[in-house]
């Protein structure tokens, strides 16, 4: 059904139209099964593939599941040469303080810009435990 259809059947005289695109906005935000596009809503038997995604992705934790796989694939891509070692998401005081040329790799959650001198990334890195 087109928008100006779904207008045309709800709004009365001196209502407001935007209340109703709003409350279409809401709605193809929450539910499942309605569809949008090309100013059209209809109603399907399969879930909108955007909401079965944002439902998938609530299900995990970040500390707890999204964190430790990130430092998982990260260990396995990085191995070998030039580096001595290769610390993932490790702590300073458990990277030893030695002659070797080391990677050490910060957890996503310590976010660094480039004009900041004073970010979590930063001081992460000199961080002494």
């Amino acid at each position: 059904m087109s928008v100006e259809r779904i207008r045309l059947g709800c709004c009365q005289p001196e209502q407001h139209v935007g209340r109703f695109d709003d409350a279409l906005t809401r709605l193809k935000d929450q539910l499942h099964y309605l569809y949008s596009g090309n100013e059209r809503y209809w109603y399907d038997t399969q879930t909108n593939l955007r909401r079965e995604a944002e439902d998938r992705m609530a299900r995990f934790d970040r500390d707890q599941h999204l964190i430790p796989e990130i430092g998982a694939r990260l260990k396995s891509l990085l191995k070998g040469k030039p580096f001595t070692a290769i610390h993932v998401f490790t702590p300073s005081a458990d990277i030893p303080d030695d002659t070797g040329v080391r990677l050490v790799v910060l957890p996503p959650t310590a976010n660094h810009k480039w004009h900041l001198t004073d970010s979590i990334a930063i001081r992460a890195a000199v961080e002494k435990e």
